[in-house]
């Protein structure tokens, strides 16, 4: 999962959803931006399920600007695109696993390409993740 911004709010909802399934093994990775550490939406709610399922939750924060205190731990400064997302998927089956993404126009373009308004689908891949060899049956936008 790669959010940005209010955008981590559906993937908050998916990840509650398939994490209070006992029967589910699915391990949900999320890469979340923000502007400033103060900006993340649902920190406490999603650090409390990375502390109830720390087997199958894994979030990292990134913030386009560090806190005048320096960075907290699991928080790093810079923004979800390129080298940040290769990273955050390496490893990944692009047979079975899938990418989802949800966040401003801008991050979404770096990332997969921006979903086009009304009914008219997801949208041609592009950004990072067509360049690194994923399919549009594998991302999907929010």
């Amino acid at each position: 999962m790669v959010a940005g911004g209010t955008g981590v709010a559906p993937m908050v909802q998916l990840i509650e959803r398939v994490l209070q399934d006992p029967e589910d093994r699915t391990t949900l990775r999320l890469l979340y931006g923000s502007p400033s550490q103060e900006d993340i939406i649902l920190r406490e709610r999603l650090d409390a399920l990375v502390r109830e399922h720390p087997e199958r939750l894994h979030v990292e924060y990134l913030v386009q600007r560090g806190a005048a205190g320096g960075e907290e731990e699991g928080v790093s400064v810079g923004v979800p695109g390129g080298s940040r997302v290769a990273k955050h998927v390496q490893g990944f089956d692009k047979a079975r696993d899938v990418v989802l993404v949800c966040g401003p126009d801008a991050m979404m373009r770096e990332v997969c390409g921006v979903r086009p308004l009304g009914d008219a689908g997801q949208g041609p891949l592009g950004g990072v993740l067509r360049d690194l060899g994923f399919s549009s049956t594998n991302v999907f936008k929010f």
